[in-house]
């Protein structure tokens, strides 16, 4: 059992870090492991035993896992303190697996040779997968801000772009009744107030009636013209 689930964790610790660059799913590899994590630590144990050897090539396994999670976090496009660390963090994990193999295979082919600090590789094991998924908090975290500050960023240009959209005239490219609305208040509230002109142009009704409503708006849209020209560069 504690191979097994020590597989299943191992599948589910290298799908996380993927999951940080794609969607990726974890039902199916976790259900394959399921199957296959079975008939391989039944195996092993029938090999290997319980003793220097089983756990040689336990931290072998591991190994190669913990250096799969560093390849992926490094191979990330994503910038960032979190995943530097959870790269860190991952590297030095993979080392400490493969000197685990290390002095469990020389403790297997000399069973008088005792390593006092073998004892406790689940405890380092534990501090530095806590580490890890530090950095991993601290990566999803710093990806879900940036994400957070793009989304935002397109709806404030969107929301701008729609405004503009409701405030300028499409046929004069002029600001249109709803801003002049908007403005009023502004100019109360100014120390030097504002003035508001308002332009009437004579026999634009006589162009529609004989030359067409397209003449007219050339008309409109020549007036607007000549007034951009006349108005000082802060005003509307």
């Amino acid at each position: 059992p504690y191979e097994y689930f020590h597989l299943l964790y191992l599948v589910c610790l290298i799908v996380a870090a993927d999951r940080m660059e794609h969607e990726s799913s974890l039902a199916r590899p976790l259900r394959t492991a399921a199957v296959l994590g079975l008939l391989g630590s039944f195996a092993l144990v029938a090999l290997a035993g319980t003793g220097p050897l089983f756990f040689a090539i336990h931290m072998a396994v591991a190994g190669i896992a913990w250096f799969t999670v560093t390849v992926l976090v490094f191979r990330s496009r994503a910038v960032g303190l979190g995943k530097r660390f959870s790269g860190m963090m991952a590297a030095i994990t993979t080392l400490a697996q493969m000197a685990y193999v290390v002095f469990f295979a020389l403790s297997a082919s000399a069973p008088d040779q005792a390593y006092a600090f073998l004892h406790y590789t689940g405890f380092y094991d534990l501090f530095l997968q806590m580490l890890f998924g530090i950095g991993l908090i601290i990566w999803a975290m710093e990806d879900t801000e940036r994400r957070l500050s793009t989304v935002h960023a397109r709806a404030v240009d969107d929301t701008q772009r729609s405004r503009r959209r409701v405030q300028i005239d499409p046929l004069t490219d002029a600001y249109n009744r709803f801003f002049m609305d908007e403005l009023r208040p502004t100019l109360s509230r100014e120390p030097a107030g504002g003035s508001i002109v308002l332009i009437d142009v004579d026999g634009l009704k006589t162009i529609n009636d004989n030359e067409g409503h397209e003449e007219g708006d050339k008309a409109i849209w020549t007036v607007a013209a000549a007034v951009k020209k006349l108005i000082r560069g802060d005003d509307y």
